[in-house]
């Protein structure tokens, strides 16, 4: 019963004891068939691969998993041992020089760690996540911040969205006929995170997911027995720009030149020969 009690690994929930233990005898402690990252890697094949890379958090190198996760359930997702940063500075002491240091003096307490590193590994120095932004992977924190030399030591910003993005950013890739509504309201935060983020581009979230938390609507209309290959693959911005742009809908492209930047052998054999007008509105591709 006291396994069963909040988020319950999965060996567990299924009653599978010898999934991880064994029934008889073993050379580990606990009767456990393999130990560390070692069992653990039995079942989660998919971080095997990721943990061979160049920078990898040390209690993962060391095979060492229960440093941050528990075995049988945890009131935390993930199995987590503490939530956020509690458990980040379990290891890691703020207060210590190196850490300041490699921080830009800046006070962290009110940050969140996993926004800029992955907790396992990364191809990234220092377990950055995929995609960081070049002030962070610069260490140049006051291109944005407040200088870290304040006496208080804020993270305050030296001037607000988007503004702020703007002064790197150029205004006017923004300011085209047909802009996204974040984008007309300044609201760059809506999509990016602003130091890092595993997800392309700095998004907060993948772009299907991302794009279908406002576009609600549209998720209905897509559940149809025959579905666009970029919807299917959730790439909205295959076709739209999310951004500005001049077109309509938001498209990247006009009308036909749209469709054929991938479907470009229909392109070259619908510039031969006699060709289906195109409709006085222009709307090639969608009036059949």
């Amino acid at each position: 019963e006291e396994f069963q009690k909040g988020n319950v690994h999965y060996p567990v929930e299924k009653g599978d004891c010898v999934q991880c233990h064994d029934p008889h005898a073993s050379s580990n402690k606990d009767f456990l068939s393999k130990t560390g990252g070692e069992l653990c890697l039995t079942c989660h094949l998919e971080m095997e691969e990721l943990f061979a890379g160049p920078n990898v958090h040390d209690p993962v190198k060391s095979g060492n998993c229960g440093v941050c996760h528990e075995s049988h359930n945890s009131e935390l997702p993930d199995l987590l041992k503490a939530k956020g940063n509690d458990l980040c500075v379990s290891c890691h002491t703020p207060q210590e020089p190196q850490f300041q240091t490699s921080h830009q003096q800046y006070d962290m307490e009110k940050s969140e760690c996993l926004e800029c590193h992955n907790p396992h590994a990364s191809k990234e120095k220092g377990l950055f996540r995929k995609s960081v932004h070049m002030p962070v992977a610069e260490s140049m924190c006051d291109s944005c911040h407040e200088p870290s030399e304040a006496a208080d030591k804020s993270v305050d910003l030296t001037s607000a969205e988007p503004e702020l993005c703007y002064s790197c950013h150029e205004e006017e890739g923004f300011q085209k006929k047909h802009s996204h509504s974040p984008v007309r309201q300044g609201q760059c935060l809506t999509c990016h995170q602003a130091h890092a983020s595993k997800y392309n581009s700095l998004l907060t979230e993948d772009s299907k997911t991302l794009c279908l938390a406002c576009h609600q609507d549209d998720a209905k209309k897509f559940d149809k027995k025959y579905v666009h290959t970029p919807v299917d693959k959730g790439d909205c911005i295959g076709c739209h720009d999310p951004h500005s742009t001049d077109n309509n809908y938001l498209l990247a492209k006009q009308d036909a030149d749209l469709c054929y930047s991938c479907h470009k052998e229909e392109a070259q054999k619908y510039s031969q020969g006699t060709v289906h007008a195109r409709s006085e509105e222009r709307r090639v591709g969608k009036e059949c």
